[in-house]
């Protein structure tokens, strides 16, 4: 069963469009990655999933049904959401902040204590920091925080929107390959926005490639490099080589 199915979707702001007739499916288990520049309508496709924004036409399908059969507060429940600005409560700890869908969901506190142990050991935090509040955390703690919330009420599908944007390298690397051995172990599916060419072939088993709404390219990643479907594509792929490139200039330069 698809977790996920768009099947023409669209979506128009003042009249101009911002997503057409975009179709696409992700499967249990699956990280489909959305790729593009600035405006292509990448998140405007992730808020659809979440029912933040609705679709002027097509169909969208959550878990096997019409997207609009359950109330969206109830249906955003059973969808775990992580974004760049990460927007943990900053009056709340670590623990309440990571329990507070569970609790929305009327587990008893036993349970919702011991999953929240459960996920700050899988994210590599340790229960010895559920009573920190966010300010005490790094910037790369406090994602990690937002993911474990995200996946508090076991998800079936999980939604990132430049999740990774603002952490230095190193901690993006760390928690790149922390999230994958989550998903193996966990199963759930993942649609992820990102702007890096590097990180949607590390994490999407397919990546979209948008234009102006449109999906140019749907392929495994190994597919896309060694068959782009146009100049443009081509190009956005190209872009980690170049900046690779431009890096080791300016290293020559300060050699």
């Amino acid at each position: 069963m698809a977790v996920v199915q768009l099947r023409n979707v669209s979506k128009a702001f003042a009249g101009r469009p911002a997503v057409a007739d975009v179709s696409f499916s992700v499967a249990e288990g699956e990280t489909v990655a959305l790729v593009g520049e600035s405006g292509c309508g990448k998140t405007t496709t992730l808020k659809m999933i979440n029912r933040l924004i609705e679709p002027d036409s097509g169909e969208l399908m959550l878990f096997g049904e019409p997207a609009e059969a359950a109330p969206a507060p109830l249906l955003r429940r059973r969808i775990g959401y992580v974004f760049q600005e990460i927007g943990l409560f900053p009056h709340l700890t670590v623990a309440e902040n990571i329990g507070i869908t569970p609790a929305l969901l009327g587990w008893d506190k036993a349970r919702i204590a011991a999953r929240v142990d459960a996920l700050l050991d899988m994210v590599r935090l340790g229960a010895s920091r559920r009573g920190a509040m966010p300010g005490e955390l790094s910037g790369g703690q406090r994602q990690r925080v937002a993911i474990a919330r995200a996946l508090a009420s076991q998800p079936s599908l999980l939604l990132m929107d430049e999740a990774f944007g603002a952490l230095d390298p190193l901690t993006r690397h760390d928690l790149r390959s922390d999230l994958k051995a989550i998903q193996a172990e966990a199963g759930f599916a993942i649609v992820l926005v990102t702007h890096d060419m590097a990180e949607a072939a590390i994490l999407g088993d397919r990546i979209l490639v948008m234009q102006e709404g449109r999906v140019l390219q749907d392929a495994a990643p190994a597919e896309l490099i060694a068959r782009p479907a146009d100049d443009y594509v081509a190009h956005l792929l190209a872009a980690p080589e170049r900046e690779a490139a431009a890096f080791a200039a300016a290293r020559r330069g300060h050699g």
